[in-house]
Formats: structure tokens, C-alpha cells, sequence
């Protein structure tokens, strides 16, 4: 399972960071904050090359459990979409990240009746409930900041959050399907 977190941190974190690292030391790139969204496209490829292998990777294992794996199917799905929609306008694609993970926190409640949490080699175990209400909390004070900053409309936030909440129900019943 510690193999498993430490690939999934990888591909969508610190792969994903060296990317924007390198665009930004390559000046394919002003600056990190990329507030105007056709700035964002070439990251966003590099980002979504990582998700996409990690996916695929997963997917094609076997060993992955369904609920990880739609978890993380569901972020590249809307990672994908989110880029698509960026060509046109911009979202947030922090509210988008915040809603993937309000949709796969109450995915594995509602769904796979999980009742617990904990984190791998932790004491300490949470109901389930409580991690979604800290989800909607996290969520509530990332869509605050970044409404604070002057970054989005309220509009843009929203729409970024709902489609997040979406992809993870999404890919479930697509995947129900497919398994």
C-alpha cells in the first residue's frame, strides 16, 4: 500500500511540479501563479500525460481497489475536461481539485459504505462522515481564497467545484459497466 501512495504522490504531484518548474525556468511561462488561462495549456499537457499513465497504470494492475481507482480516474477525467474547458475560459482548477474530492469523500461513503478512515500506520481512525464534512470545510475555504484573491468569478468557482463533485460519480457507473 506505502508503494501505491508513494507512485500516486509522484504522478500527480511532484511530476506534475517539475513541470511547471521547468516551463516557468524555460519561460514558456511568466510566472507561477498563471492567472491568464492560455497559460496554463502546456502544464496542464504535462499534467495530464502524468494522470493518464498513472490511470492506465492502475487500471491495468489488477491489484488496485475500485474505490482508489475511481478516485483517481475520476481526477484525470477531470483534469481532461477541466483543460478542455480552459481553452474556452478559465475555471479554477483548485475548486475543481477540492470537488473531486468532495465527490470521492462522499462516493466512498454513500456507495462503498465505507464508515472509517485512516491514514496507513496511523493510530488514530475517523468516520467517514466527518472526513466529508472536512472535505466541504477545505473546499469552503479554498473557494473563499480564491474568490478573496480576485481570481475567479463566483460563477467559474462553482462551475469548476460541481464538475469535480461529478467526475468521481461519473466514472463510477461508467466503470460499473466496464468491471
Amino acid at each position: 500500500m506505502g508503494l501505491l501512495v508513494i507512485k500516486i504522490w509522484i504522478s500527480s504531484f511532484l511530476f506534475p511540479a517539475l513541470i511547471a518548474a521547468m516551463m516557468i525556468g524555460l519561460k514558456f511561462v511568466d510566472t507561477s501563479n498563471l492567472h491568464h488561462h492560455k497559460e496554463r495549456i502546456f502544464p496542464l499537457i504535462g499534467s495530464m500525460l502524468f494522470y493518464i499513465w498513472l490511470s492506465v497504470n492502475m487500471y491495468l494492475s489488477g491489484g488496485t481497489p475500485d474505490a482508489l481507482l475511481v478516485l483517481t480516474l475520476g481526477a484525470t477525467l477531470a483534469l481532461i475536461l477541466g483543460f478542455v474547458m480552459n481553452i474556452a475560459f478559465p475555471i479554477s482548477f483548485h475548486a475543481l481539485g477540492m470537488g473531486v474530492l468532495v465527490g470521492a469523500t462522499s462516493l466512498f461513503y454513500f456507495f462503498y459504505g465505507f464508515t472509517d478512515f485512516s491514514l496507513p500506520g496511523s493510530p488514530y481512525i475517523m468516520g467517514t462522515e466527518w472526513l466529508i464534512v472536512f472535505s466541504l470545510l477545505v473546499s469552503a475555504w479554498v473557494l473563499t481564497a480564491r474568490k478573496w484573491l480576485c481570481s475567479y468569478r463566483l460563477d467559474q468557482l462553482y462551475t469548476s467545484w460541481i464538475l469535480g463533485i461529478l467526475m468521481p460519480w461519473i466514472v463510477l457507473f461508467n466503470l460499473t459497466f466496464i468491471l
